[in-house]
């Protein structure tokens, strides 16, 4: 999970250093790395409290 989310957050990065981004790819990537964040939130919230 926390190899996912890297990966997104480096495809962002390097999206936005090469300047191919338009405003909906920067809000479609983003989205999908939030969500990723949030399902690995939420899953290390439910092994914890296991």
């Amino acid at each position: 999970m926390e190899n996912r989310i890297e990966k997104l957050r480096q495809e962002l990065y390097v999206l936005i250093k090469d300047n191919k981004l338009t405003d909906s790819s920067v809000i479609m990537k983003s989205q999908e790395l939030q969500n990723e964040i949030n399902n690995f939130m939420k899953e290390e919230l439910e092994v914890k409290a296991s």
